[in-house]
Parts: structure tokens; sequence; C-alpha cells
């Protein structure tokens, strides 16, 4: 709280200081200097005492919170979870027909949610925040950030392999891990060869444990001991991938991104063939489906499906062209995605009823 009785007798003392042998043009000149600064300082004072850091300003509740721009959806046994802006956390748990917004201690964007139980998760997003539920998303606490740090940039995806080891990517190459639930994170970038500095934006795990990152340049990273050390794979293209998927054949991995390049490997990424389809739409996020086939979102509204070989990718598009950066199969051969819009709940026949996009 600004003190005013003090501001007020620090005047009084400059006045007199300065009225004794001055000039009368003088003494006005420096009486008004004096009155801009004490102005100044109690602008600046009223703004400190306003200001609250958005990492501990609790996002606020907002009935169309389901329609602002959402970038992750992970399930939590039969409930769906959604992160995004403002520090939205959604969830549902009639397969996305009503939603109820979560209670977040941060007003911070968030990028990526993992749920490796049906109670414990973890988001993460702006400042490197990391926030974590034990009640299966309705209530979250704030684990981490790097508010301080000199290069204090987002974190954009996260995956727990089980219920106390984890790890945490971003920009600037940042790679986080914990064994402990994420009651101390460690800073694990040094044990990938990025001397650069490029953006790591998605990571994965195959069925038999192996992890994957996709990043900036044409980078990706393969783990075989549960990210303890990492292995860089040489990839054919130098764009950016923004996605990674592990299918449901050994060694088999898809990585995608801008432009719409799509790279499979059948031998755990230690060689590649490109895939071609019909879009050079930015690919954003994917899933497996039941039946080991993979479904990839992207910009302009666009919906990937191939089958589980990943050999022909079938592409349509929605109508309303948004972009969409994650999707999960629903039952009965529903999806939901998500992107800029909020939520976006499609069946199987409206799938097959967009109109597919031509060569």
């Amino acid at each position: 709280m600004v003190n005013f009785k003090l501001i007020r007798k620090y005047a009084l003392y400059l006045c007199k200081g300065f009225s004794q042998g001055a000039t009368i043009a003088k003494q006005y000149s420096m009486l008004g200097l004096t009155m801009m600064l004490l102005a100044v300082t109690i602008l600046q004072a009223s703004s400190a005492a306003a200001y609250t850091d958005p990492l501990d300003t609790p996002a606020a509740k907002q009935d169309l919170a389901v329609f602002s721009l959402l970038l992750d959806v992970a399930k939590a046994a039969e409930r769906l979870v959604v992160v995004g802006e403002r520090g939205h956390i959604l969830y549902s748990d009639d397969q996305g027909l009503n939603w109820q917004q979560a209670e977040v201690p941060a007003l911070a964007h968030l990028n990526a949610v993992s749920f490796p139980t049906p109670k414990l998760g973890w988001a993460v997003g702006d400042d490197a925040v990391i926030l974590h539920t034990e009640d299966g998303g309705s209530s979250w606490v704030r684990q981490y950030d790097e508010r301080d740090s000199d290069e204090p940039g987002p974190l954009l995806d996260v995956l727990f392999l089980n219920e106390r080891e984890g790890l945490a990517i971003g920009v600037y190459g940042k790679l986080l891990r914990t064994s402990d639930a994420g009651k101390s994170w460690i800073n694990w970038q040094e044990h990938l060869d990025n001397l650069d500095g490029w953006h790591l934006n998605a990571i994965t795990a195959s069925a038999d444990g192996t992890l994957y990152i996709a990043g900036e340049a044409g980078f990706a990273y393969r783990s075989m001991d549960g990210g303890k050390s990492w292995k860089t794979l040489d990839l054919p293209h130098e764009g950016s991938f923004l996605g990674v998927l592990a299918g449901t054949e050994p060694g088999q991995i898809v990585v995608f991104g801008i432009g719409g390049y799509i790279f499979t490997s059948r031998d755990s990424g230690d060689s590649w063939s490109q895939v071609a389809v019909a879009t050079q739409a930015g690919l954003a996020g994917g899933t497996l489906l039941n039946d080991g086939s993979i479904l990839i979102v992207g910009s302009d509204g666009v919906v990937l499906k191939a089958d589980p070989q990943a050999n022909n990718f079938v592409l349509y598009s929605r109508e309303d062209r948004l972009p969409m950066s994650s999707v999960v199969a629903l039952g009965m051969g529903d999806y939901l995605m998500v992107g800029l819009g909020g939520v976006y709940r499609l069946s199987q026949d409206v799938i097959e009823s967009l109109n597919e996009v031509k060569d």
C-alpha cells in the first residue's frame, strides 16, 4: 500500500530545502519537478501493488472456456481432460458432451497434458510451468516453473511413464526429468546432442518403452533406457516436426510436422521413408485408433487417417477449416479434436461425409 503521509512529508521537506536562497521561478520549477517525481512514484507503487504474476493468479472460471483455444486432450480412464490458453483445463465424464472447468492455480498458457493413471496427471506450459493433479483433473497445484530463469520459455509436451517417472520438453532444447512424481525436476538437456538449442516439440513412448522426441530442424531422438540417455536419429528432412507417434508394430514410428511432411520408420528410427500426402498444411497432433489405424490433425481443418502400416493417408478437411492441435479416439469410432474454437466432436459418419480434398 502507498504511504501517502510519508510522501507528503518528503515533499514538504524538499520544498523547504530548495526554497531557501532560490528564486521564485526556480522554486516553482523545482516544486513541479518534485511533484512529477512523486506522481510517478505513486503510479509505480500502485501498479506494483495491483500486479500479480500470472503463475500466482488462479485461472478464471468462464462459461465459454470450452470454446477457447485448447491445445491438448488426454484420457484419464473414461474421463477426457483438455488444456489450453489462460490456464483453462476442462474435463468431461460423458465422452465430450458436457464439460466442467477445473480449479487451476495459474493463469498460464498450457500446451500439453499427460495421465499415467486415472487420477494422476501433469500439464505443462508458459514459463516452464508444471501443474499436477491427484483427482483426475478436477483440481491442480503448481509443482515447478522457471519464471526467474534466463530462458523462461514454455514447455511444449509432457509424458509420464508411470506414477513417478516423467519427462517434459520445450523451447531452446528444454528437457526436464523427474523420478519422484514431480517433487523435483532435473534439467536433463545436456544428455541430448542439441548444442544449438532447437525446440523440442513432441514426445511419445512405444509399447516396449522406447522413447522418441521430435523437434525443430529435422531433429529427433530415441531413448531405450527410460530417458536417461538419448541417441540422435538421422532423418532426411530439415523441417520442423510437431508430432511423433509409435505404431502398433514393433519399431514402427511416425513423425509429422510443418508443410504436411510425414516420415515413417519400421526399425525404431534407424531408417526412414517419406509418405506422400495431398496437403502442405502443418500437422500438429495425432493418435492411434483401436485397430492400429493412425489419425493426424493440423491446420486448415485437416484430418488424415491411415492404415495401421501408415502406407496410405486419406485426407479430409473440416468445413470450417479451423486448425486442430490434438485428437483422441472415443467409443464407437467417434473422435474428439481440440484447437482454435475449442473442442470439436466428430462421429465416424461425419468424418466419412466430409469432402475429400483432391490433389
